[in-house]
């Protein structure tokens, strides 16, 4: 039998970290200007359209330098489609509405393999990410 996590949902009913692209950069804000498809030089992003701003977040964070994806945009996913978000202080797991202080998340099976066993951490980030 699988518990409940306040909300109605049950560890069963819960997502694959895997499947939210569930990620944790040491370090990391995971907002745009330390992203590897964040373009610089032209306010853009290799797979988000629309202009970008350096201190802006999506759930499609990639870690690396900017522009290592490439110099021009693909514009694959609109804003929305991206979970793209403005003036954020970062869009760490710590920072969404879906995150619970004891290391779990809402929607997210903690228990599922990928990055940090077992545990939610505050400080990784997916593309369910809600600001509070």
């Amino acid at each position: 039998m699988s518990s409940g996590d306040g909300r109605g949902l049950t560890s069963v009913d819960k997502l694959p970290k895997s499947s939210v692209l569930y990620l944790h950069a040491s370090g990391a804000r995971y907002d745009c200007q330390d992203c590897a498809g964040f373009i610089p030089e032209s306010q853009a992003c290799a797979i988000v359209q629309g202009k970008i701003l350096p201190g802006d977040s999506c759930g499609y964070f990639m870690p690396g330098p900017p522009c290592s994806l490439g110099d021009q945009s693909l514009d694959v996913l609109s804003k929305l489609e991206a979970g793209y978000a403005s003036a954020v202080e970062g869009a760490s797991c710590k920072r969404c509405e879906y995150f619970s202080p004891e290391g779990d998340c809402h929607l997210v099976d903690k228990n599922s393999a990928g990055d940090d066993p077992d545990e939610i951490c505050g400080d990784a980030c997916c593309v369910l990410w809600e600001g509070k």
